[in-house]
């Protein structure tokens, strides 16, 4: 027996909106390329904030950064540094993560709504902990 669809036959559009699908999605102000579901940004995707210029690519639950992600930015000088690498939850790092001060300088442990909160260790330019 044939695979068949499940899914509502009343219109194109609207059937569509139902499953999971890969995209892309651009404005003035960023750029979305990655999965969808119900017209959200809903799974794995890459998110370009042409403001700020950031980048985000990672996981995402009903149009929030939610799972694991990766944020880098923009320099004074034009090149992209690392910034955050770990756990968000509702567009905030939320659990384990690596923020990044600069090229050689960073936190490693928990946070809390954008915040270091819980264990953690900070690695300094000079190779102190």
């Amino acid at each position: 027996m044939p695979f068949r669809h499940c899914y509502r036959t009343d219109s194109v559009k609207q059937s569509n909106q139902y499953f999971q699908k890969t995209g892309l999605h651009a404005n003035h102000s960023q750029t979305y390329y990655g999965q969808w579901l119900n017209n959200q940004k809903h799974g794995y995707g890459k998110l370009e904030n042409h403001f700020n210029k950031s980048i985000y690519e990672g996981e995402f639950i009903q149009n929030e950064k939610h799972g694991y992600g990766r944020l880098t930015r923009q320099l004074k000088n034009g090149s992209m540094q690392r910034y955050y690498v770990g756990q968000w939850k509702h567009n905030r790092m939320n659990g384990y993560g690596t923020l990044y001060i600069n090229q050689s300088a960073y936190y490693e442990g928990e946070f809390r709504d954008n915040k270091k909160s819980g264990w953690g260790r900070m690695f300094y330019e000079n190779g102190d902990m």
